[in-house]
């Protein structure tokens, strides 16, 4: 290995000389421009994810509140899936 060399030839990894003046890897701008991509990756999936989990809230929401059931105590009107009464509180 040359005694000038910030690198070693065979795998890269820094030498004492390279230690020493704090070398930069010459991957490391290639990984800065990975790691920007991959952010704007996940950005854009986390976006869609959210549009996703809001179009769910507002179908179920849909879903849930056309079905209503009456209490046999008190016939207050509870969602169809409720297990007590919004009302009077007693199980349905």
């Amino acid at each position: 290995m040359p005694q000038d060399a910030l690198f070693c030839p065979r795998c890269g990894i820094r030498t004492p000389k390279g230690r020493r003046e704090n070398a930069k890897p010459p991957w490391d701008d290639v990984l800065a421009d990975v790691r920007e991509d991959i952010d704007k990756a996940v950005s854009a999936a986390f976006k869609e994810v959210e549009k996703g989990l809001e179009t769910a809230k507002r179908e179920i929401g849909k879903a849930t509140s056309k079905r209503t059931v009456a209490c046999p105590a008190c016939g207050e009107a509870s969602s169809a899936g409720a297990r007590f009464c919004r009302g009077c509180g007693k199980k349905l």
